[in-house]
């Protein structure tokens, strides 16, 4: 967890944290591949619509955590190489746990790619923000050598280029149905998604001029922005569908580097910024499992019987999706505090 410079966890945050972990196993409950809710659901139901809905108000979960960690990590140059090696060894530990929980009692030959299963490709967020961390120190550099006025310039730039350019290069294909990624600003691949360091460093620097220019906006004016923010995030999937007649999952609208996620991160970090919470000790040590969640909750989405709620009433699939996100918090909490007094103390031992 990151701590003010007065050396004390503000707990607002730490709660945005918690809501950003939560967040991403929406994002997996809902996502083909993972949770399958978008596969269940009934096109053109309510129930579809409540899944958009969550998908909405949750896809700037990865946005947040990399905003969170500019807004705080830019104030110190300082890096410990036990962090990035400490979150490798819970991947390490968690991924190995699960495959022998798993797979050793189906008494199936074991394969290499069964195996490597457990440790990759869901697991991109991690290497990327090791990335981010290592190279951080040089971003708050470059930062801290830019007046005021020339950190807004970057802070725009690097949106233009790398958000609004992206977005509308991703958007064209997407409509078009051509390659185009060769003209994009990111990478022959085009934005992918902004699941890439670009859209990391963008966060980054975002969540550092956030600290660096610390304005009070008022909250209801924020919801109010939050609000209209979202209903534009829907419409967008909205109008993707019907152009396209494409799966409502597959729209560009949820894509990490669209501005108006980017704007919705902003907007959540700002209303959770103005929250005047005390100190909480219970806060504060749920939240320490935020990256743990990340890397535990796949393993819990299959037993979940997503298809059954997805097929029943609005209410009941409301309830089973925050209930599950809440379940799979608390499970994952309690799997990062045995590893912390086990296998994370062995590890800081060696270290």
């Amino acid at each position: 967890m990151q701590k003010t410079d007065r050396g004390k966890r503000e707990s607002n945050i730490e709660l945005l944290r918690i809501f950003a972990a939560m967040g991403v196993v929406l994002l997996h409950y809902n996502n083909p591949y993972f949770g399958g809710g978008f596969l269940s659901v009934r096109a053109g139901s309510v129930n579809e619509a409540v899944l958009v809905y969550f998908e909405t108000v949750s896809v700037c979960a990865v946005d947040l955590f990399v905003l969170i960690s500019g807004y705080f990590l830019g104030t110190s140059d300082r890096r410990d190489l036990r962090k990035p090696l400490g979150l490798i060894a819970q991947l390490f530990v968690f991924g190995t746990l699960f495959f022998v929980i798993k797979e050793l009692p189906k008494a199936e030959p074991v394969t290499f790619d069964r195996v490597l299963s457990y440790y990759v490709p869901g697991y991109w967020f991690v290497f990327v923000y090791i990335a981010l961390y290592l190279i951080s120190p040089y971003i708050n550099t470059l930062m801290d050598d830019l007046t005021g006025e020339g950190k807004k310039r970057l802070v725009v730039i690097l949106f233009a280029l790398f958000a609004v350019y992206p977005i509308l290069v991703d958007s064209l294909q997407y409509l078009s149905g051509r390659s185009l990624g060769g003209i994009s600003t990111v990478g022959i691949e085009g934005s992918q998604s902004g699941y890439t360091i670009v859209n990391f460093v963008l966060m980054y620097v975002t969540g550092r001029y956030i600290r660096d220019n610390d304005k009070c906006y008022k909250t209801s004016r924020l919801l109010l922005f939050l609000m209209v923010d979202q209903i534009m995030i829907i419409a967008w999937v909205i109008g993707d569908k019907i152009i396209t007649g494409k799966n409502i999952f597959e729209t560009t609208a949820w894509n990490y580097e669209n501005p108006l996620v980017i704007f919705e991160a902003v907007l959540f970090f700002l209303i959770f910024k103005n929250m005047k919470i005390k100190s909480s000790r219970v806060i504060n040590t749920l939240s320490a499992a935020s990256f743990s969640v990340y890397i535990l909750h796949i393993h819990f989405l299959e037993y979940l019987r997503i298809e059954k709620f997805a097929d029943s009433s609005p209410l009941m699939l409301i309830l089973h999706m925050i209930i599950s996100a809440a379940l799979i918090y608390l499970l994952s909490f309690c799997l990062y505090m045995v590893y912390h007094f086990t296998a994370g103390h062995l590890f800081r031992k060696l270290h």
